[in-house]
């Protein structure tokens, strides 16, 4: 019987293996050991005694592999950024983070009934720098630039926009403190200081948001997660900050940090050519029941 074609996925790790990213590579050489999970921010990193923002980079992945060419621009990374110490937790790792920084709290709760693995990293991109500040970077993404030049000064948070816009304005009386009012923030790099109160009304929408969805099946899980975690949750609740503090400052960097960093690594997509894409679900819930782990 003569085979089928190949599915996007088969085609895709074919490529990988003919290109020579396949099998994964180990990436943990520049990352630091990881503090345990219950550690707060590290006093002399805080507000007060250098930048506001430590310079710590978070970074989260299933594993501590990755395709050749990604893993070797990923050292590259950290060795053009010798002054910020560099993190990487599996997804384990985060949920020891998670559990031990949010026992109690409503979080932890959505957190642990998350469906898809890219709604627990946003939740733990806000929690991790609520709770210990610094920078949040995706694994496939990379910096062209230092990092120290976007983010040293005194700002408490540097914000940076998309080329996606928003499905609605901002509040009008915050319109003119903002650099690209109709567009989305960047939520897959994102700098603040621990306890920043944009990271806090994040979660805190969040928890809300999940408590009005409930685990109902939604036709297209993809756009339910960017409204429910991803960047238009960020985007709302950072209007909302700025419209109950009007005296708050903040950073602006333009698109994507003005273009310092860029979309991906080189050949990140094979880290995903092996797993199904939260984007290819349709017509499932995106939260377990309550009383499922």
């Amino acid at each position: 019987m003569a085979a089928g074609p190949l599915t996007p996925r088969l085609r895709a790790i074919a490529a990988a293996v003919v290109l020579g990213e396949l099998p994964m590579r180990a990436i943990g050489g520049g990352y630091r050991p990881l503090p345990p999970p219950d550690a707060l921010a590290v006093s002399e990193l805080t507000a007060g005694s250098g930048p506001a923002i430590p310079p710590v980079v978070h970074q989260v992945w299933r594993s501590r592999t990755l395709g050749r060419s990604h893993a070797r621009s990923l050292r590259l990374l950290q060795q053009r950024n010798p002054d910020f110490t560099f993190h990487l937790y599996r997804h384990a790792d985060a949920d020891a983070f998670m559990a031990a920084q949010f026992a109690g709290e409503p979080i932890a709760e959505v957190y642990r009934r998350a469906v898809f693995p890219q709604m627990r990293a946003d939740i733990f991109r806000y929690a991790v720098l609520l709770r210990r500040g610094g920078v949040y970077l995706d694994i496939t993404k990379g910096l062209s630039q230092p990092l120290a030049a976007v983010v040293g000064g005194e700002d408490a948070a540097v914000l940076s926009y998309e080329r996606n816009p928003m499905p609605e304005p901002p509040p009008a009386a915050i319109a003119d403190r903002l650099a690209m009012p109709g567009h989305q923030l960047v939520q897959w790099c994102l700098m603040a200081a621990p306890g920043h109160p944009f990271l806090r009304r994040t979660l805190d929408n969040i928890v809300a948001a999940a408590d009005r969805l409930g685990n109902r099946p939604v036709a297209d899980p993809k756009a339910t997660i960017i409204d429910l975690t991803g960047p238009r949750m960020l985007t709302r609740s950072v209007w909302q900050v700025l419209t109950a503090q009007p005296m708050l400052t903040f950073g602006q960097r333009g698109i994507d940090y003005g273009e310092a960093v860029y979309p991906l690594h080189p050949r990140a997509w094979v880290c995903y050519a092996i797993r199904p894409s939260y984007a290819e679900a349709a017509h499932t819930p995106v939260l377990r029941p309550a009383d499922q782990g």
